[in-house]
């Protein structure tokens, strides 16, 4: 009887994890869901989030607009779209200051769990505090389409949001060494890699900060650290151009320290959208530096 019972419950549990398996994957399947027809595909973290405004990019280039960026998305967040991502796709991309100085630990690891991204990042020295995140949060069934259509977008003030405080940020600049922001760079140039023999063009965005973290960071001295990402990141392609957005404005453009209001991304996404309408745009490889007027 006891053997008997240990078998079936054996079986059981094989039967239950096959199950959840296949129900994992259909349902990831189903919610990558996208046309890639005349189509942009949008990755970046919260910058990026508060900084496009989806609806008006669409409307402004006439394109399928679709969004990965999620508040706090990392380096394995990365792998996943460039995995997913159909081939020859048209992506505007922003790996933010903030996301190559971020601990493993804090990044959102939302994304669905998929072993070839796994295998990346553990062949690339993800640390461990990384993968219990990727488990934690990606076992879930999930729930929700990948690609975001619609945002709530920061609203409107006088004045930055202080929620929060600029000792948070010296904190953050303070623990970050050149051996850790050249670490997180060369991963994520590992999957810029990927887009790139998947023959997507590339826009990348770099979203502006407030005045007082400009300060902050030459106080801390990580500015030519940061930086340097610009030209690794050229390096990668034939063809490479600088451009740089001035956002023109009387009104407060930025909700806190590190993103823009509605304001800002309502005129940041009227700029972009104008270049990408313009003729021969994907020609070039694009980083675009947006700075306040």
């Amino acid at each position: 009887m006891i053997k008997l019972f240990i078998k079936r419950t054996g079986y059981f549990l094989v039967f239950s994890i096959c199950f959840y398996i296949i129900t994992y994957s259909i349902l990831s399947h189903f919610y990558l869901k996208t046309n890639t027809k005349n189509s942009i595909f949008i990755y970046g973290d919260s910058q990026t989030v508060q900084g496009i405004d989806l609806k008006v990019l669409e409307t402004k280039t006439g394109l399928n607009v679709y969004s990965a960026a999620k508040h706090g998305s990392g380096v394995y967040d990365f792998y996943y779209f460039a995995k997913s991502v159909p081939e020859n796709s048209k992506i505007v991309l922003s790996i933010s200051e903030h996301s190559q100085i971020r601990p493993d630990i804090n990044e959102a690891n939302t994304s669905p769990i998929d072993f070839n991204s796994l295998k990346k990042a553990f062949s690339l020295n993800y640390s461990l505090d990384g993968f219990e995140n990727i488990i934690r949060r990606g076992i879930k069934l999930p729930h929700n389409y990948y690609f975001q259509t619609t945002q709530k977008l920061y609203p409107y003030n006088d004045s930055i949001n202080l929620h929060t405080k600029l000792f948070v940020f010296k904190e953050l600049y303070s623990k970050s060494t050149k051996e850790g922001i050249e670490h997180k760079q060369d991963m994520y140039l590992e999957g810029i890699r990927t887009l790139i023999n998947k023959n997507c063009l590339i826009t990348f965005i770099e979203f502006p900060y407030n005045k007082s973290l400009t300060i902050l960071k030459k106080e801390y001295k990580i500015n030519k650290k940061l930086n340097l990402f610009r030209e690794k990141i050229s390096q990668e392609f034939n063809q490479f151009k600088f451009d740089t957005i001035l956002l023109k404005s009387d009104k407060n453009l930025m909700y806190d320290y590190t993103h823009l209001n509605e304001h800002g991304a309502n005129i940041l996404t009227l700029m972009v959208g104008n270049k990408i309408n313009s003729a021969n745009y994907f020609n070039n490889t694009n980083m675009l530096i947006v700075k306040p007027h």
